[in-house]
């Protein structure tokens, strides 16, 4: 079995907010979700859990183009 390449970071979100007996402590617990930093490849392959990206059916192909939107990509050469 893959794992997937998304991370998942508690949290807290506080904030004071005025109310009519004076200041009110807002708590909540808050969850991101975090891609882990690695390459393209094995990204799109974990994500639409394939073995061969290059031979993707048409349904690992959907799971990999949804994986990737709103992602962002920084380009490194080696």
């Amino acid at each position: 079995m893959q794992r997937t390449p998304l991370q998942v970071w508690l949290g807290y979100q506080q904030s004071l907010r005025p109310c009519q007996t004076g200041l009110l402590l807002n708590m909540d617990v808050a969850a991101t979700a975090f891609i882990e930093p690695m390459d393209a490849i094995p990204f799109l392959a974990q994500s639409a859990r394939a073995s061969d990206v290059q031979r993707m059916t048409a349904m690992q192909l959907r799971k990999a183009s949804h994986a990737v939107r709103g992602v962002q990509v920084s380009a490194s050469t080696r």
